[in-house]
């Protein structure tokens, strides 16, 4: 995963930059989902106590 991250930013064939950005954007929108759920959960868990 991390040789994949490093590519998305070293790789300088189109199609390679490609592939990776996508990959890097998936990573990117789990970690975002991760952050929401976080962001959401951590209000109700204060709300709960």
């Amino acid at each position: 995963m991390s040789a994949s991250t490093t590519n998305c930013f070293l790789t300088t064939n189109r199609f390679l930059v490609l592939v990776d950005v996508l990959d890097c954007s998936v990573l990117a929108q789990a970690l975002f989902v991760l952050v929401l759920a976080l962001a959401l959960s951590g209000p109700l868990l204060v709300l709960a106590v």
